[in-house]
């Protein structure tokens, strides 16, 4: 099932490299995601304040070393990889590095929260059936910033959008 799920989310993202440029807040500000903040302000990405606030999530900035952990995890819909890759490259389900354009390299960690936790576009509709909805019992908020952390760090730059594309074209359409 998970495989599904990955498939969905990297068929959005391959259609989709919408960047949301509205949060003003930068990695390395103090404060809340989102607020206004400059570059090289004193503090670690997410050191105090917390990630999608307004949304429920409540994760500090992730760590990649987890990221990679929590990537591989086992739930019920299934483990990242599955679907995205051991690279995170993409194989079912499309490329989700941290390059730009190929994967999600100008995505928010909360456009990416809304994904894997709401099945939810940056626009605000739903992704593409093959990428389910992880509950908080199965990935937690914070192991959602640690794979967000992960993939970003990944610079996979050929653009796949995976092989579940094929079975619903809804998956390849920019949402």
């Amino acid at each position: 099932m998970f495989g599904v799920a990955c498939a969905a989310l990297a068929a959005f993202v391959s259609a989709c490299s919408s960047s949301d440029t509205s949060s003003g807040g930068t990695a390395g500000s103090t404060g809340t995601a989102g607020s206004t903040g400059t570059a090289g302000s004193t503090g670690t990405a997410g050191s105090t304040g917390t990630a999608g606030s307004g949304s429920g999530n409540t994760a500090k900035a992730g760590d990649a070393t987890k990221g990679a952990t929590a990537y591989t995890k086992a739930t019920p819909n299934g483990a990242c990889n599955t679907c995205h890759g051991d690279d995170t490259g993409g194989t079912l389900g499309p490329n989700i590095s941290g390059a730009t354009p190929a994967g999600l390299g100008g995505w928010t960690e909360e456009q990416f929260y809304q994904v894997v936790r709401n099945r939810k576009t940056p626009s605000g509709k739903t992704v593409c059936q093959y990428m389910l909805a992880y509950a908080a019992s199965d990935l937690s908020d914070q192991e959602i910033a640690d794979i967000f952390a992960f993939t970003q760090s990944k610079m996979v730059t050929t653009a796949q959008a995976g092989s579940y594309v094929g079975l619903d074209p809804t998956c390849a359409t920019k949402q």
